[in-house]
């Protein structure tokens, strides 16, 4: 079954408070995948295009990118980290019938050996509901400050290459 397969108009209007509970779930769904390197899961929580916004972070402008090229960077990245961590909590829905915006407090913690590099922040992630249930359709994070180690990010890209 489709990650929020399930979840249709129907269920937003009937039950909301399941259908909340199940967009957090596909919201925390993707952070796990992504911390666990399954790509394909990621991929499955995702429509076919994605508007990613880091801007507040890498001063790049927002785009639309499809998840196999959202992936194909991370995976081309973060495997440079011995592990990553995203811990997502303190959750707001907006929801309308086919839409619904999960806005959550987020850190991201990336460890090379005994060191850590800790980005923390605040996700607006929109979800759309699609034949194949609720998938992200834009995610935007908004940086509030970093901590510990900031050269492991260079870390992790020359370990990569």
């Amino acid at each position: 079954m489709e990650v929020g397969a399930w979840l249709g108009i129907f269920a937003l209007r009937t039950h909301p408070k399941i259908v909340m509970e199940a967009l957090v779930d596909i919201v925390k769904t993707f952070f796990t995948s992504v911390d666990d390197r399954n790509w394909e899961r990621t991929k499955a929580t995702m429509t076919d295009n994605v508007l990613l916004d880091y801007s507040s972070m890498s001063g790049e402008a927002a785009a639309w990118i499809s998840p196999g090229d959202i992936i194909a960077g991370w995976a081309s990245f973060l495997p440079g980290f011995n592990k990553t961590q995203h811990e997502i909590f303190v959750f707001k829905i907006d929801a309308v019938p086919e839409m619904a915006t999960v806005h959550c407090r987020g850190k991201a913690d990336h460890f090379v050996g005994d060191e850590i590099w800790t980005v923390e922040g605040n996700y607006e992630i929109v979800l759309e509901s699609t034949g194949k249930g609720w998938l992200i359709r834009e995610f935007k994070f908004n940086f509030i400050r970093e901590s510990g180690n900031a050269s492991l990010p260079d870390i992790a890209h020359r370990r990569m290459q």
